[in-house]
């Protein structure tokens, strides 16, 4: 793969700023109007009115820097987030590669892992196609060119199907396994990838299926393929025949991974049952030939019975129901037809591929053969989608954000030194956090023995304290709500009797009387206020001689600290003095 290299300009417009300007010069307009509207009131108002406006236009034009600094911070801490994200979770996964990677030099694993952040984003994130790669080496293939060619293939067929990479990265790698392919150099291991790839793109095209069902699938049909000899192109057109003629892709590698073993790797009993059928053949000669010659074998022995077994299987009748149905229909011995095909998936299999005397089979057969660069095909189709570049955009970001998390550990991994030395100073340091630990951990559990002990003083203590505000809270209200009332009515109510020419014995008593009601409510608020105050006396009285006052201010200043601090000060006075 040939290096690239590509220059990013990345321009930040702060929008923020413009959108807030047209709201101010709105503003301005709006209250320029208002301020025209009421100028004819009052000349102070008007005044008032200017200055208030001035203020206001003076703010709001205030505040768009530093609304537009705020957004900016905010997008800031949004993008380091992302950084810090993407880079832990690609190294994460890269690390994993390196495991299985076998004792490569660190110039071998640095040009590894810059070969793989170099992967079009058009493939898929960096962090997918590290886990990908992850199964690629873990399946076999040698890691450096070879696993990063073949992860690019994977790539390709996982995109274009739309499959998930380490699902479809898997499959291929075993199915190249299973049938021995090389993956130890970099153009084995792309050829390989893309025809394997290529030959599921054709299945998918003639069949009923798709890649993420193919490759959940395969495992179940490759090992024996490969034993028998069957070649991958005869299982993907067999495959897309009979998902094509309506068998779900599990059931047809189900069934199909039955005939194979039942015709090319036979036991005694299926070759006795075969026979008792009127089936002879040789396993040898039908191993040459494959799944062409167990269609000609079987052809004509289950004609027109397969829509039959369609509607009692979606009956959910049973598997001996539908033999036993079979076997009348078709004149076979049940117990036989049962001993060969073993469950009705691989009977229908049977039946399908030869309903049409294998023409579906045999035209999807001869198309694999022009099967090369089916792949691909299908990956451009996908590319011309807007959602398949909003993720290849997305996948660019990634290898960005991993390019910025590069630069951030540069330092510390650089300094770091070997594992064994970085290893022993983290030890050290961690010792230390957890001693620290431990004595905060006993402080508090100091303090929390202090509590316990000393509880019932606290509350005493506490409970005196809202008893003296409570009154002192009373004693202003009564003072407010009634007692100021009281002495402005008496000394209106007296004013008005001296003004009336009567005595001033004879206005007092007037006034007084006039006054009575509120003055006793005023006696009787006063009252609860002396109440108040004399129970505040009291409890401080009981707090002084007890000594609970002292106990809550030493143990306070125990706690911050603040016998210490008086200690420290003290002394510094005195030294200062000396």
């Amino acid at each position: 793969m040939a290096n690239q290299s590509m220059v990013f300009e990345i321009s930040i417009i702060d929008k923020s700023g413009t959108v807030l300007k047209q709201f101010s010069s709105t503003v301005n307009a709006t209250m320029g109007n208002v301020g025209k509207k009421t100028k004819g009131v009052t000349g102070a108002f008007s005044d008032f009115g200017k200055q208030s406006m001035k203020s206001f236009r003076t703010a709001a034009q205030g505040l768009i820097p530093m609304v537009g600094l705020a957004a900016a911070f905010t997008a800031l801490r949004k993008v380091m987030i992302s950084v810090v994200t993407q880079g832990r979770e690609f190294e994460k996964q890269f690390a994993n590669v390196l495991t299985l990677s076998g004792d490569l030099s660190d110039f071998q694993k640095n040009e590894f892992r810059e070969g793989l952040i170099g992967i079009s984003a058009m493939f898929g994130t960096t962090t997918e196609l590290a886990k990908g790669l992850y199964h690629a080496v873990s399946a076999g293939v040698a890691p450096g060119a070879a696993a990063l060619g073949f992860l690019e293939k994977a790539a390709v067929a996982a995109s274009a199907g739309l499959s998930d990479l380490s699902t479809t990265t898997k499959a291929i790698a075993s199915v190249m396994n299973a049938y021995g392919m090389s993956t130890k150099t970099a153009a084995e291991a792309m050829k390989g990838a893309e025809d394997i790839s290529d030959i599921l793109f054709v299945t998918i095209k003639r069949g009923l299926t798709t890649m993420p069902e193919l490759v959940k699938s395969l495992g179940r049909i490759t090992a024996t393929a490969a034993a028998t000899g069957v070649s991958f192109e005869q299982v993907g057109a067999a495959v897309a025949t009979l998902t094509k003629k309506g068998m779900t892709t599990r059931w047809a590698i189900q069934g199909l991974n039955r005939l194979l073993m039942i015709f090319l790797k036979p036991t005694a009993a299926a070759t006795k049952a075969a026979k008792e059928m009127g089936i002879e053949f040789s396993a040898v000669e039908l191993a040459m030939t494959g799944i062409p010659g167990i269609i000609n074998l079987i052809k004509g022995q289950f004609t027109d019975i397969g829509p039959e077994i369609d509607k009692m299987t979606i009956a959910g009748k049973s598997e001996n129901e539908i033999f036993k149905m079979v076997a009348e229909t078709t004149g076979k011995n049940v117990v036989a037809l049962r001993t060969l095909f073993a469950n009705v998936a691989a009977l229908r299999s049977a039946i399908m591929l030869t309903n049409d005397q294998g023409e579906e089979f045999n035209s999807i057969y001869a198309e694999m053969e022009g099967r090369a660069g089916a792949t691909w095909k299908a990956f451009k189709e996908q590319a011309k989608t807007a959602n398949f570049w909003l993720d290849a955009l997305a996948a660019l970001w990634e290898k960005v954000s991993i390019r910025l998390w590069d630069g951030l550990t540069s330092h510390f991994l650089g300094s770091m030194g070997s594992v064994e030395e970085f290893q022993k100073k983290f030890d050290d340091f961690a010792d230390d956090v957890l001693d620290t630990a431990v004595k905060i951990g006993i402080k508090l559990g100091e303090w929390a023995e202090w509590l316990r002990t000393h509880i019932d003083l606290i509350i005493k203590v506490i409970a005196a304290y809202a008893l003296w505000k409570l009154g002192a809270g009373v004693l202003i209200k009564s003072f407010v709500s009634q007692g100021i009332p009281a002495l402005v009515k008496f000394g209106k109510v007296l004013i008005d009797a001296l003004g009336s020419g009567v005595s001033k014995t004879f206005a007092i008593q007037y006034a007084v009387k006039t006054t009575l009601p509120i003055i006793a409510t005023l006696a009787k608020g006063a009252l609860v206020a002396g109440a108040a105050f004399v129970s505040w006396k009291l409890t401080r009285f009981i707090s002084e001689v007890t000594g609970l006052d002292k106990v809550v201010v030493k143990a306070m200043e125990n706690f911050f600290g603040l016998d210490r601090m008086h200690e420290k000060m003290n002394k510094e006075i005195a030294d200062s003095a000396k």
